[in-house]
């Protein structure tokens, strides 16, 4: 039998007019991109213009780039929105964001504007921002992608120091800087975004194509160890380790050994003055030990925020360079309390 030709056609019609889910993923992506950059325009005015002066030619400049980065990003995108009308409606309050950036206003009149630019971003593109993980965190993964990616530029322990970093102009941000990650000072978030869409003229590219959300969240925690005794993690863990009802997935008594031998890799270093790797063998150990920590949190706070505030003393005593007997002492006294705590974990 032979269908009539709108029938014999109908496979070829629904390809052409179902959503390329695809597609569509990619444009939301780039969206969320523009949102951050966005951000990231309004944090680095606001370190470099106060009462209309520049008070920070690099922070000011920075904020331009990015807003001429994401106006470009934006123009690629335009049309391809839920609302085709309002593209030129958000066009216009690029230009007018550039205006007012360059006129020097105050800081408040640029957050308002890159609110309202936003809120435009979100509901053309049908847009979900997340400021802060889905799910669990990961150290341990964020030190395997930092020592795969980052390393070579900026260094072991976040100095700026890596083997690729001389001759880098700018120079690789000090990621050990509290300025730029530490806790109370700065937001998760931020660190989250420069990974996520890198810095313009500088050798630090984004990642977004390269890495997962995900793995983007457990490096940018990690890179804030460097300037944490014991980074904040968010409260998402916690809830994490509730739904696991304590356990910790791998076996405790394993766990434990894993961390009493970093201790003791660490212990052995120090006394050879090797003071730079018995910190690093110290936070290894730290961040075997994080997972386990959500579950004696859980379990019993007391101990686990206790075995938390002697892995922190220790990194203060080696910072210090204290004597070899207090540092002995101190790892001693882990390895006493990881012990009471293995009924805990079983």
């Amino acid at each position: 039998m032979k269908f009539p030709f709108f029938v014999r056609s109908l496979p070829l019609l629904l390809v052409l007019f179902l959503p390329n889910t695809a597609f569509a993923s990619d444009i939301k992506e780039q969206a969320e991109k523009i949102v951050m950059m966005l951000n990231i325009v309004n944090k680095e005015y606001h370190e470099g213009v106060k009462d209309g002066k520049i008070i920070n030619a690099d922070e000011y400049g920075e904020s331009q780039v990015f807003l001429a980065q994401s106006e470009e990003r934006y123009q690629g995108i335009s049309e391809k929105g839920q609302d085709i009308k309002s593209a030129s409606k958000l066009a216009a309050k690029f230009k007018s964001l550039s205006k007012i950036i360059a006129s020097k206003k105050d800081p408040a009149q640029i957050s308002k504007a890159v609110q309202n630019l936003n809120a435009g971003l979100v509901k053309q593109f049908g847009l979900t921002i997340f400021k802060s993980p889905r799910k669990p965190v990961s150290l341990a993964k964020g030190k395997t992608i930092y020592q795969k990616n980052c390393v070579v530029c900026h260094g072991p322990t976040g100095q700026g120091d890596g083997p690729k970093a001389k001759g880098l102009e700018p120079a690789p941000a000090r990621l050990a800087d509290p300025q730029l990650t530490g806790d109370g000072i700065t937001d998760p978030y931020d660190n989250f975004q420069i990974i996520s869409v890198g810095i313009a003229n500088t050798a630090m590219q984004g990642w977004a194509d390269t890495l997962s959300e995900e793995e983007r969240w457990d490096v940018t925690f990690f890179v804030r160890t460097f300037s944490n005794k014991l980074v904040k993690l968010p409260a998402i863990q916690k809830a994490a380790a509730t739904e696991n009802s304590g356990a910790t997935g791998e076996n405790p008594e394993k766990v434990l050994e894993e961390i009493k031998n970093l201790l003791e890799k660490s212990r052995s270093a120090y006394e050879k003055e090797k003071v730079r790797p018995a910190r690093l063998a110290v936070i290894d150990a730290y961040l075997v030990f994080e997972p386990v920590e959500q579950v004696l949190l859980e379990k019993n706070r007391k101990v686990g925020k206790g075995i938390e505030r002697t892995f922190g003393e220790l990194q203060t005593q080696m910072k210090k360079k204290a004597p070899y007997q207090d540092i002995e002492t101190t790892i001693n006294k882990i390895n006493l309390d990881l012990k009471s705590a293995l009924p805990l974990l079983q």
